[in-house]
């Protein structure tokens, strides 16, 4: 029998990731899983909506529905919205995945989510879709889109996208646009609307852009009123030299109708239209969110940040601006943004 504890402690901590791989090929697994109860927290729904709890065991997680054989022995479906949270038995690579993740260390919780999909003692479809949401997850505070959206064709295919929409890796600004090749991959995988949201958002930057705006207009009417709204946020984005006033009364009504789990990119366009229009008050305290809110969002709150630092320099509020684009420098020292928040800074303090 391997120690795993001792594979885990021999081995540098930057490589540590590694153990749990020596830990799935290496150590006989005793399958307690199967055994294991699950618990599901949902809300109950009605004119009374309350927190309900409920044991057994989970044997289908998707756009479907969550199911769950009880202890008394019953078939359960509770629909996906209602879901708040699951407790259910992780195997050791998700357990560091997830402390890796709470650290900020996403390179490793990336690594030990990529073993977790690996396992083929793991057998449950509906923990292996949980587990590439959290990988895409990892992608998009990396910055790479490119694997995070092949992630999310890959739940689509599962039919579990819709219960992850959250993680949809959209593309809100050029630094998070994917190779032409790569969107049009993704376009020609899947007939899911999802997947289509995600390679039009991409493609508007491209050769392909006539195609793309089309493909949005189209999702802008779906029947699925969350994803028709994202993708009608995602054409303001092209819209924002000529949006009016109304425009922008319009879109924070929609904004407001999302779910606050899908507001990041909404968020992101709506500021960027009040500070258009000069509402630079407005335009702060909505950019301002992204980065609170949404903090794996590194492109976007970047972005904000430099949006809402020239904001309050335009209000006169020079100190406070002058924070918050030092901010964007040493917090997102890698970024586009970085370099024009050092340009406002040296106009901020007068010098060249």
């Amino acid at each position: 029998m391997v120690n795993t504890d001792l594979v885990a402690a021999a081995l540098p901590l930057r490589f540590a990731w590694l153990a749990a791989l020596v830990v799935v090929v290496l150590v006989p697994v005793v399958d307690s899983r199967a055994a294991a109860a699950d618990t599901v927290w949902y809300r109950t729904g009605g004119s009374e909506s309350r927190e309900a709890r409920r044991g057994g065991k989970i044997v289908q997680y998707d756009n479907g529905g969550l199911r769950v054989e009880t202890l008394a022995g019953r078939d359960v479906t509770i629909p996906a919205e209602r879901v708040v949270r699951i407790e259910y038995d992780k195997t050791k690579a998700q357990q560091s995945a997830e402390e890796a993740f709470a650290q900020g260390d996403f390179g490793d919780a990336y690594r030990y989510y990529r073993v977790v999909l690996r396992d083929r003692d793991e057998r449950r479809d509906w923990v292996r879709s949980r587990v590439m949401a959290d990988a895409i997850r990892c992608r998009i505070a990396t910055g790479d889109y490119d694997d995070a959206g092949d992630l999310f064709a890959r739940l689509a295919e599962r039919g579990a996208d819709l219960v992850y929409f959250e993680q949809i890796p959209l593309a809100w600004t050029a630094a998070a646009t994917v190779k032409e090749r790569i969107a049009e991959k993704w376009l020609n995988r899947s007939e899911a609307a999802t997947v289509q949201l995600l390679a039009a958002s991409h493609l508007t930057r491209s050769s392909q852009r006539d195609r793309a705006l089309a493909l949005l207009r189209g999702l802008a009417a779906h029947e699925n009123r969350d994803l028709a709204r994202l993708a009608s946020a995602r054409l303001w984005l092209t819209q924002l030299p000529t949006a009016t006033e109304s425009d922008l009364v319009r879109w924070k009504a929609t904004v407001e109708k999302l779910p606050e789990r899908l507001r990041v990119g909404p968020y992101y366009v709506l500021g960027r239209g009040y500070a258009l229009k000069k509402q630079y008050e407005q335009a702060a305290l909505t950019l301002m969110r992204v980065p609170v809110q949404f903090p794996l969002h590194r492109d976007l709150g970047a972005e904000s940040l430099l949006i809402v630092g020239s904001a309050l320099a335009e209000l006169g509020r020079a100190d406070e601006a002058e924070r918050v684009l030092r901010e964007v420098v040493e917090d997102h020292a890698d970024s586009l943004a970085a370099q024009e928040a050092t340009q406002r800074l040296g106009q901020l303090r007068g010098t060249p």
